[in-house]
């Protein structure tokens, strides 16, 4: 039973996974995930993956965390080792919250 109206979306995006859960109450988490970066084209692509592995649920709320700056409806993240810089799934251009 949810104590919520409908499961809350939590994700963790960094330059190697992205994590996801869903809370369906408070401080109880479910469907925890962790998807390889380098899988997914973007973040775009990485959350479709993880809400196509779910039963079917209607996401209202989410929480994102992304390590980098955002600039205006810019997300843009790289990784940089050595001298060569490669994108990850945090990268997006014009991004816009589906969910709300």
């Amino acid at each position: 039973m949810l104590d919520f109206d409908s499961p809350r979306l939590i994700a963790d995006i960094g330059g190697t996974y992205a994590r996801f859960a869903l809370e369906t109450a408070p401080g109880e988490f479910g469907h925890i995930s962790s998807l390889r970066c380098a899988d997914h084209a973007d973040f775009h692509a990485a959350v479709s993956a993880y809400l196509g592995s779910l039963p079917a649920v209607q996401i209202a709320h989410a929480a994102i965390a992304i390590a980098n700056p955002v600039e205006g409806d810019q997300v843009r993240m790289t990784i940089t080792t050595g001298s060569s810089r490669s994108r990850t799934c945090a990268s997006a251009s014009a991004w816009t919250p589906w969910w709300w």
